[in-house]
Parts: structure tokens; C-alpha cells; sequence
């Protein structure tokens, strides 16, 4: 399956000692770099923090409209093999006939054959609490980190600026094989 993503990377990632001048361009290998020594650093903190951890799934119809809808708050606590979770607060909501009804239970089902309420906890469930990774949030869900880079394609798509600061706009894909 082949995706796009585009993204902005902050220039506060601090290339002075990397460029020469300040008007030649980071080639987009030196930002990535960059990108990646944060996102070790940000996993690696990740592991030694209780946090709270929220997550928002929105299921909508091609129209537009709401089919359903979880807020999940939790509290995570790192542990020497994984982490814990504690679910603080949870909200559903799902369409029926045009109204928006709520919920508050995970994995609620309003009809025998509910898809929308299965896609939607199975969402959660793969996003949040990875098995393999430390802190649980799913290892491959952003290719950002040193590990997973090198299977990706990165393009400098432009310049901007952004609440004040400068930033790169990059696209990447996943590298064909064989």
C-alpha cells in the first residue's frame, strides 16, 4: 500500500553547526537527521514519565457526517517491561437516525452487528497499546525515528512560516522494494 504524508519539521532543530550560511538550504537528509535524534529522544522520554495520554477517533460517513466518535484519557505509567495504563475518563458517541447518542464504556455495541463500534475500539486498541513498544504507542505510527527512516523516501516540498518560526515542509513514502 503506497501513502503520502506531509508534515512540518521546525528549523529550531537547531542547524547552525551543520550549515555554513543562512541563506544555503538544509538539504532535507540533514533535517530528517534531526527529526529522528528528537524522536529517539522523545521516545526515550517517554519511558521514564507518568503522563496522561489522550486519544480522539472520529469515524465519519463520505458524507461528512459523524458515524462515531471516542475520547479515551488515560494514565500511563512506565514499568520496567512495559507500561500500565489506567483509563480516567471516556466518552462515546454514535449515530442512530440522525441524532448523536453517548456512551460510556469501551467496546460498547448498539446493535448486534455493530462495525463502526468494532473499526473504532480496534483503532484504539493498535494506536494505544502496542505490545511491542515500551510506552505503547505504536512504534511505526510516525517513520521518524533513526530505526525506521531508512525505509522511507523523504522530499523537501518548500519552506514556511509557522507561529513565527521558520519550518520545512517534507513528503515521504515508503521505498520500493526489490
Amino acid at each position: 500500500m503506497r501513502f503520502r504524508i506531509n508534515f512540518l519539521a521546525c528549523a529550531a532543530l537547531l542547524f547552525s553547526s551543520s550549515l555554513s550560511m543562512a541563506t544555503e538550504k538544509p538539504l532535507v537528509e540533514q533535517i530528517m537527521e534531526k527529526v529522528a535524534v528528537n524522536q529517539d529522544r522523545a521516545q526515550e522520554m517517554r519511558r521514564e514519565f507518568v503522563y496522561r495520554q489522550k486519544i480522539i477517533i472520529r469515524l465519519t460517513r463520505g458524507n461528512g457526517k459523524l458515524a462515531r466518535e471516542e475520547l479515551h484519557e488515560l494514565q500511563v505509567t512506565p514499568t520496567p517491561g512495559q507500561t500500565e495504563k489506567t483509563l480516567l475518563r471516556f466518552l462515546g458517541k454514535y449515530e442512530k437516525d440522525g441524532k448523536l447518542l453517548e456512551y460510556a464504556e469501551p467496546r460498547f455495541r448498539h446493535k448486534e452487528l455493530d462495525l463502526d463500534g468494532e473499526l473504532i475500539s480496534d483503532l484504539a486498541e493498535e494506536f494505544a497499546n502496542d505490545k511491542k513498544s515500551r510506552d505503547g504507542i505504536a512504534r511505526d505510527f510516525f517513520p521518524l525515528t533513526s530505526h525506521k527512516q531508512s525505509s522511507y523516501r523523504f522530499n523537501l516540498k518548500g519552506e514556511e512560516v509557522h507561529r513565527g518560526r521558520p519550518v520545512y515542509r517534507i513528503a515521504f513514502e515508503p521505498r520500493r522494494r526489490g
